[in-house]
């Protein structure tokens, strides 16, 4: 039997949510009453099925028990529904951002709410969207460079629970290692001698230490990494700020990326997020289908926005297009107009924030898979020409029974990177 957790600080709300679990999907259902008892519950119940839990709850609220099992390595693909009494948009964009599956508002309808219930439990929990630090290949340990011993040993301490940590304090004794240990990852500090971390970097990769992340220290936050290294991390002495960051560059550099894997994600992304926001902001059941690239229409509203991910090497465009007629509706349904009663500008709008979302999304995902992401402002026009359309990869979002439908356009290009000096 599925087990559900149910959590409001309204038992009302509780009992009529437990009903319609049993009598309509035969789970079981665990109630919380708060924030942290919602927590304790899923500490307790690694077997849950499925999460439903209202925003405004004392102590802890349902976007903070969203965030923590986000992070948690037990519930971190658990399905997870989030309602609330307001029509808060904000809050519906947060829960998007979080990785909510849904939004429902209260109070409740049946007709809305079980099939919206019956989706998320179907939704199988999947496999973690980001690989385990231990999971990584680790054929050799992380040799960490620098002239400060302090320093040194602040990163071994912080490092010393997921890697073999060696040391060196000067670049020449820094290659005598990487012949005899073929590290895989090699910090590189200051202050290391006659021999520069630039030059070091590429005698590490003249040497055959190919598969080695090279990592920077820097004393400022930002920037892109120094030319010949894989990426940089900030200086500091904050044992997990620095092993947190660490684990990024790590895992960036060995889950084996290619053009291929990385836009496989953002395909995926996009099909499970071009139906919830739709569903979300807009108030309406949505099904997704791939269709052939759609040809461009004049008279058709495009919003497009470009995504860069995988450390500056992947640009992905991403692209939201549907007629001014569905534009008109989504509208509607967002701002919570009458049939008729947006405007052009309430359309654009509208058809610029769906497309927001859905990048953020994307981006979201691919900066947990793949490092730092970054999207663009949408850019929204109204097409003067028709048009044949070249896109690697269209989905189709719509409404039954309405005029709600959305083209969600993908096309990957890869950016070249300068060559190490």
């Amino acid at each position: 039997m599925r087990k559900v957790l149910v959590a409001d600080d309204e038992e009302s709300v509780r009992l009529s949510l437990r009903r319609l679990l049993t009598s309509s999907f035969g789970c079981e259902v665990i109630e919380a009453q708060d924030g942290v008892s919602a927590v304790e519950v899923l500490t307790t119940h690694p077997e849950l099925s499925l999460a439903v839990v209202d925003i405004n709850m004392p102590v802890l609220n349902g976007l903070e028990v969203l965030e923590i099992v986000r992070q948690s390595p037990t519930h971190e693909t658990l399905p997870f529904v989030v309602f609330s009494g307001t029509d808060d948009e904000d809050a519906a964009r947060e829960a998007i951002a979080l990785g909510a599956d849904d939004f429902l508002l209260k109070p409740f309808r049946l007709a809305v709410v079980k099939p919206r219930l019956e989706r998320a439990l179907a939704r199988p929990r999947g496999v973690p969207s980001r690989p385990k630090t231990s999971d990584l290949p680790q054929s050799g340990p992380v040799l960490v460079v620098d002239g400060s011993a302090d320093f040194r040993h602040f990163v071994s301490n912080a490092l010393t629970a997921s890697h073999e940590v060696v040391q060196a304090a000067t670049g020449v004794a820094a290659l005598d290692l990487c012949r005899s240990k073929r590290p895989s990852a090699v910090i590189i500090g200051d202050d290391i001698g006659l021999l520069k971390p630039g030059l070091l970097a590429r005698k590490i990769r003249e040497i055959g230490c190919t598969d080695s992340a090279l990592v920077a220290v820097v004393d400022e936050a930002g920037g892109r990494a120094p030319i010949g290294f894989d990426s940089h991390l900030q200086r500091t002495f904050v044992a997990d700020t620095f092993s947190r960051a660490f684990r990024v560059c790590y895992e960036e550099r060995f889950s084996l990326l290619s053009d291929i894997p990385a836009f496989t994600l953002v395909r995926n992304t996009a099909t499970t997020s071009a139906r919830q926001a739709l569903g979300m902001l807009a108030n309406t059941d949505v099904t997704v289908q791939q269709v052939p690239a759609p040809p461009r229409q004049a008279g058709d509203v495009s919003a497009r926005s470009t995504l860069t991910m995988a450390r500056g090497t992947i640009a992905v465009d991403i692209e939201l297009r549907c007629t001014v007629a569905a534009a008109m509706d989504t509208a509607s349904g967002l701002l919570g107009l009458a049939p008729g009663e947006a405007i052009e500008e309430d359309a654009l709008s509208a058809v610029g924030e769906l497309t927001n979302v859905i990048a953020g999304r994307i981006q979201g995902a691919a900066a947990v898979a793949h490092g730092p992401a970054s999207f663009t402002i949408p850019k929204i026009v109204i097409d003067t020409v028709a048009t044949p359309e070249r896109t690697q990869f269209a989905l189709r979002a719509s409404s039954p029974g309405t005029s709600v439908a959305f083209d969600v356009l993908l096309s990957a290009r890869p950016i070249k990177v300068r060559a190490a000096a």
